[in-house]
């Protein structure tokens, strides 16, 4: 923003950048209506925050409308944001299927059902993402792109080292509920006391999802594209040692192993990495 309001920042001192940006801004103000966007403001850092904090104060009465865009994490980031401000949050919802294939159309030309169907299973209802994978798959490239897997494994840096592993752990038992104990097989013995209060605290972040069934709770990665972004931060070796943890323990539970898991170990991680 500053960049557009052609103030230069190098070698300056903050507040002399703020009160130049507050003078510009006011000049446009006093103009008219004035309305600010702010994109991505998960990323912002605190101090340009407390900065439009100070400025959205110094003009309530001005006619002055910011827009802020950003994922959810921002309300991590930023607890009670602007919460002396006149602030109104819209939450959208995820785009449904059907816009998904629309999208699609208009994005690449016709992909096979296969690759159409790959694409709508992950995309989240996220018009970026879908633009991301398809035109990857166009290009004649598999799998999830790096940047959307990046994406998603930002929303992860909210987490303590302790959640990420179980994370990642429960990324190695595919599609299919399993039961805490199953972590705990992978993760050994002395996870199992804090086990419940970590899959808790995924479910809470919408990362996984529970399901109860009398007494009987069990629980699984919410979708593919957090399961192969979760998988992924795996090391080799934890890769190679996880998964026979897990197909030791799906096999005394009686379990049907995911194909992957039951592949030859050459193929493991390319069958993983495509969620098949």
């Amino acid at each position: 923003m500053l960049a557009a309001a052609g103030i230069e920042t190098a070698g300056r001192d903050a507040a002399g950048v703020k009160r130049e940006f507050v003078e510009w801004l006011r000049d446009k103000a006093s103009a008219g209506a004035t309305v600010m966007v702010l994109e991505d403001l998960q990323w912002a850092d605190a101090a340009s925050v407390r900065v439009m904090d100070e400025v959205l104060g110094l003009f309530s009465d001005q006619p002055l409308l910011l827009l802020a865009l950003g994922r959810p994490e921002v309300e991590e980031r930023f607890p009670g944001l602007w919460g002396e401000r006149m602030v109104e949050y819209i939450r959208l919802a995820p785009l449904p299927r059907k816009a998904g294939q629309s999208l699609l159309r208009v994005r690449v030309p016709p992909l096979p059902a296969e690759a159409e169907h790959f694409v709508l299973d992950r995309w989240e209802g996220n018009p970026m993402f879908l633009e991301e994978m398809a035109d990857a798959l166009a290009a004649g490239h598999s799998g999830v792109p790096d940047v959307v897997l990046a994406a998603v494994e930002a929303r992860f840096d909210c987490l303590s080292p302790e959640v990420r592993r179980v994370l990642r752990a429960a990324s190695l038992y595919g599609d299919k509920f399993f039961s805490a104990e199953a972590l705990v097989a992978v993760l050994g013995e002395a996870s199992m006391r804090e086990m419940g209060e970590w899959l808790e605290n995924l479910v809470m972040r919408d990362l996984m999802q529970r399901q109860a069934d009398g007494s009987e709770v069990a629980y699984r990665v919410r979708n593919k594209l957090v399961r192969e972004a979760a998988y992924r931060m795996l090391t080799a070796t934890d890769r190679v040692l996880g998964r026979r943890l897990a197909r030791t323990w799906l096999q005394g539970a009686g379990r049907t192993l995911p194909d992957y898991l039951s592949a030859p170990s050459s193929q493991t991680d390319q069958r993983a990495a495509t969620g098949s």
